[in-house]
Formats: C-alpha cells, sequence, structure tokens
C-alpha cells in the first residue's frame, strides 16, 4: 500500500539530526535492528544523558519534499511554521515562513536551557492538510538541516481503510519510527499512549505494508497511532517491560505527527 511507504519517509525524514544533538547513547553492539532475531537492545536503558548547549536560539534549514512521489521533489511555497510544544494548534507561531523553489526555508528556533527546542515545526498546505514534525532528541545545534515530507488526505484515509476505518476529523494521526540502543529502528518494539482514547488504535507496518495482526514492530520499526484526541500526549516505546524511550509531542485533528523515537533519557 503506498500510504506506508509515504509514513516510512515521513518519519525517517523527521529524524535527520544527528544523536549527538540532544542524548548521548553508550556504544553497544547491534540489537535488534538488522532485520535478525535478536531482540532489541536495551542495553543503555538509563544510561541515556541529555547534551547540554550554548545557545539561546538556533538557525538551521527545513527541506520540505514530496512525500507522495518516488522522487520526493521540492515543495515550493508549502508553509513552514516553528511552533511551541503548548501551542497544538500553533496559533502564535514562533517563525513563520514559506519553502521555495528549492524546497527550502531558513528558520530559527528558541532554545530551553536544558530541554533544547520544546515545540514542534508544521510543515503544509493548511488548511488542507499540515504535518507536525517533532524531533526527538530535541534540536540543539546550530546549522541543522531538517527534511520534511509532506503528502495529504488522500494518503491519510488509505492508511485508516487498511483496518475499515475513515479518519474521525475530531482526531489526529502519530507516525512514530522506534529505535532501541543500537541507534536505528528496531523490530520487536511496542508503542502505546500515556493516555490513549477509546477509539485510538496502534497499527504496526511488515515489509512496508500495514499489518493489522502484528502486535510489535518490524525492522524498520514503524507503527501509527490512529485516531488520537487532539493535545498532548506522551507516546513510549517498550521492549516488554522495560520502557526504551519516551517523548511529548503535539497532536491536532486533521493532521499527521511523526518523529522518531530513540532511547531517552527517562523520569
Amino acid at each position: 500500500m503506498r500510504s506506508v511507504a509515504l509514513v516510512a519517509a515521513l518519519v525517517s525524514s523527521s529524524c535527520l539530526l544527528t544523536q549527538d544533538l540532544g542524548h548521548d547513547l553508550p556504544s553497544t553492539g547491534a540489537g535488534g535492528s538488522d532485520g535478525s532475531s535478536e531482540p532489541p537492545d536495551v542495553s543503555c536503558v538509563g544510561q541515556v544523558e541529555i547534551v547540554s548547549h550554548p545557545f539561546s536560539h538556533v538557525t538551521g534549514l527545513v527541506r520540505v519534499v514530496d512525500g507522495v512521489s518516488q522522487s520526493a521533489s521540492p515543495v515550493d511555497g508549502a508553509i513552514v511554521r516553528v511552533c511551541a510544544l503548548t501551542d497544538p494548534e500553533c496559533v502564535a507561531p514562533l517563525f513563520d515562513t514559506q519553502s521555495g523553489p528549492d524546497g527550502a526555508a531558513t528558520i530559527e528556533m528558541p532554545l530551553d536551557p536544558t530541554d533544547g527546542f520544546v515545540g514542534y515545526v508544521e510543515v503544509g498546505d493548511a488548511p488542507a492538510f499540515m504535518n507536525l514534525y517533532h524531533v526527538v532528541p530535541a534540536i540543539r545545534e546550530q546549522g541543522f538541516t531538517l527534511y520534511a515530507g509532506v503528502y495529504g488526505r488522500k494518503e491519510e484515509m488509505e492508511l485508516y481503510a487498511a483496518v475499515d476505518r475513515n479518519p474521525d476529523p475530531a482526531r489526529g494521526t502519530i507516525g512514530v519510527q522506534a529505535g532501541d540502543c543500537s541507534g536505528g529502528p528496531s523490530a520487536g518494539l511496542t508503542l502505546e499512549l500515556e493516555e490513549p482514547g477509546e477509539e485510538t488504535r496502534v497499527l504496526y507496518l511488515e515489509l512496508g505494508s500495514a499489518a493489522p495482526a502484528r502486535t510489535a514492530t518490524d525492522p524498520e520499526g514503524i507503527a501509527v497511532l490512529l485516531d488520537v484526541p487532539p493535545g498532548l500526549h506522551v507516546v513510549r516505546s517498550r521492549s516488554g517491560d522495560v520502557v526504551i524511550g519516551e517523548a511529548r509531542v503535539a497532536v491536532r485533528a486533521g493532521a499527521f505527527t511523526t518523529f522518531f523515537l530513540n532511547p531517552t533519557p527517562l523520569p
């Protein structure tokens, strides 16, 4: 199904930043991220540390590409906004611009002294369809580049059709690519919301296709959370009973939130 490939591209493109921008992952051997039957590598859990930074603001580049086409061609004139995490509707953008003919847009974002950039980058064609990109670990370095693939309502409906649903216009969707301590995506992980809605469903992918019967990730580590209530949500990745990573993200009705969930510092 084409929509699954789109989700994979969207989630992967939201995580091009190197790990040292936010968290230090201790060096480990390969875990479950290579397609083998090895279980996920959880050896770094409890050892992941936040990397400090000296900046109050950082400037970087967003490159907007067409997530539908195989060529991932640049998108001219896309809305690009920097938004605070506490503003899921992006009513008061921190920075507001558009992509140029080459798909590029220069943005500036404020940094929290400890947590880095606490927010998301909104990309799309309002009011038609918006993509909310979170970067986990948070951006902490000047001169970053974020590749943002965008897609639309038709592709969203294809995802929901895999489980015989139509998208609820009052809810949103989350796409996650989950990784383990090896630093890459991993098989055998489960994704959960701290406070799911009654209609929320986790849909895992298998070899690039929706697999409603799956109960954990395949080696590409991708899951889609359907019909998520709007607002702020904590998303966790697990290997069995072991929490590997968690992130607090914004979800908006009728929009698509996406990020890569590496191992993170845990409470």
